[in-house]
């Protein structure tokens, strides 16, 4: 894999590394990425909740307040799930080049 060369929070370039590698520009863009750890782990909990429940109840025929059907709602809630889960991994996935 490549190295991390840009701040995984910001996007700003880092220098180059004299040991660890770094993936963040500085303490505020690391707790900034715990603090968007943290929300997309709840998030993510909401989501898989809304998922669970939308399952349990079944196709019943009719659309949701928005005119989605129910396997459009449920494509729609899978796709988000992954969307976070992704953003999850950026932020959670060390730099394999060490």
């Amino acid at each position: 894999m490549t190295s991390i060369q840009n701040c995984v929070k910001c996007g700003t370039a880092l220098p180059e590394p004299r040991g660890n590698r770094r993936r963040f520009c500085g303490p505020a863009c690391r707790r900034t990425a715990e603090y968007e750890i943290r929300r997309l782990n709840r998030r993510l909990e909401t989501m898989e909740r809304d998922r669970d429940k939308l399952i349990s109840q079944g196709d019943c025929g009719l659309q949701n307040m928005y005119g989605q059907t129910y396997a459009a709602e449920l494509q729609g809630i899978n796709r988000s799930i992954q969307q976070a889960e992704e953003r999850l991994l950026l932020l959670l996935t060390e730099d394999e080049t060490k």
